[in-house]
């Protein structure tokens, strides 16, 4: 996450199960503004060992549209608390100080246990080739059910 973004100016405080953010994130991802870019989110599930697939998975082909739409869980979760405009180089993601609840209430029939998210983020230009570089993250949490 630190190369796509300049979190010095972030502020993270623990409080319980939430988390208190504050302060200003600027993106350093240098893509060319008439790109679009494709998010991917994939949930794994982790047994016997290994990391299997579960029926959790989604593809947002234009990412800067859904993050700022209010019916969408990242904009209630992300986006409502910035004031920018998608990821561009140097854009300076200003926050509103906001809690996030580390405990997310999501309808799901899978099981309890060690569960991973993982985010892919990237540009693809008008002649839809994917540019370099791809941005991926793996959120690793535990699903418990309450």
């Amino acid at each position: 996450m630190t190369d796509l973004f300049d979190f010095s100016q972030v502020t993270l405080q623990e409080i319980g199960d939430k988390v208190q953010v504050s302060g200003n994130a600027t993106s350093k991802w240098n893509y060319d503004p008439t790109d679009h870019l494709e998010a991917s989110v994939t949930v794994l599930y982790f047994y016997r060992r290994e990391w299997v697939n579960t029926l959790i998975s989604m593809v947002f082909k234009d990412f800067c549209n859904v993050i700022y739409d209010e019916k969408q869980e990242v904009y209630r979760i992300w986006s409502k608390y910035r004031k920018d405009k998608c990821l561009l180089n140097g854009t300076k993601f200003i926050y509103e100080t906001f809690t996030v609840d580390m405990m997310l209430k999501v309808p799901m029939i899978g099981p309890e246990g060690r569960h991973k998210v993982i985010i892919m983020v990237k540009a693809i230009d008008i002649n839809q080739m994917v540019r370099n570089p791809i941005f991926c993250t793996e959120i690793i949490g535990e699903v418990i059910r309450v």
